[in-house]
């Protein structure tokens, strides 16, 4: 029990970890700055904290448990039992809650939802980071647009001028010398990538949306999350018939 244990403490402080490199992984946070969602700040800051959290719970629990082995405390013993089961119930949970009602928080997307904040943030003073997100998912995954780029022209960046002369749709969704140079575009032609004629713009812009692509990249992420929960929660519960069986083993020393 005490390597498992030991595995348990390590593990909570991995998660802990992650949850300090989620807030430093830039891509992360401006691809599901995207993401339409109800949640005040970034979902990443919800993903970071909520990893901190259950890391730090871990690690505390697998203390209390080193400890009640050590000083042969069975009351100990049980509050670790106890706060292991109650951290099953809260992941079991939040399991469910995203399963059920993913778009409320953010893991969900729809083209008709995403057209309209594309339209209305893109390029709008005070939404840089928001701006910044979609040259970059456009330049990385040469797409342009929610479904094809004609978004923009009735966007705010259009209509209110905000878009710099002659430009139809932003640089970045032109075909660009460098896949990184979405902070600082450089298009390959410019001409033809502002081009209205559809038959000359072809060879200069990007013409496939950015929906499909950022929805299936979502639906991985959210399967990676969900698998590694399922590899927890089926850890903690080892742990938890582990633990039950040291308490039994526990008693029975104690009755002697």
């Amino acid at each position: 029990m005490h390597s498992s244990l030991r595995d348990f403490f390590v593990g909570g402080g991995c998660l802990v970890v992650f949850g300090l490199s989620v807030t430093l992984n830039d891509q992360l946070d401006n691809m599901l700055r995207l993401v339409p969602t109800i949640l005040p700040n970034s979902l990443t800051y919800y993903f970071s904290i909520s990893s901190a959290i259950i890391g730090l719970t871990v690690a505390g629990l697998a203390l209390i448990a080193f400890f009640a082995l050590a000083t042969v405390n069975k009351y100990l013993l049980a509050g670790y039992i106890f706060g292991i089961v109650v951290m099953l119930i809260v992941e079991c949970t939040a399991v469910i809650f995203l399963a059920v009602t993913p778009k409320y928080i953010g893991i969900h997307v729809d083209s008709e939802t995403l057209v309209d904040n594309w339209q209305r943030n893109y390029g709008v003073p005070g939404r840089e980071h928001y701006t910044a997100s979609v040259d970059m998912i456009q330049t990385m995954w040469d797409c342009c647009g929610v479904e094809n780029g004609l978004e923009y022209s009735t966007s705010w960046w259009s209509l209110r001028e905000l878009a710099s002369p002659g430009l139809v749709v932003p640089l970045s969704c032109c075909i660009q010398h460098s896949s990184k140079s979405y902070l600082d575009p450089q298009p390959v032609n410019v001409t033809l990538c502002q081009d209205k004629n559809p038959e000359a713009h072809t060879f200069g812009r990007h013409t496939e949306g950015c929906f499909m692509p950022l929805k299936t990249w979502l639906s991985q992420e959210v399967m990676l999350i969900l698998y590694a929960v399922a590899i927890i929660i089926l850890y903690q519960l080892l742990l938890l018939f582990l633990s039950i069986i040291g308490c039994l083993k526990l008693n029975k020393k104690l009755s002697k």
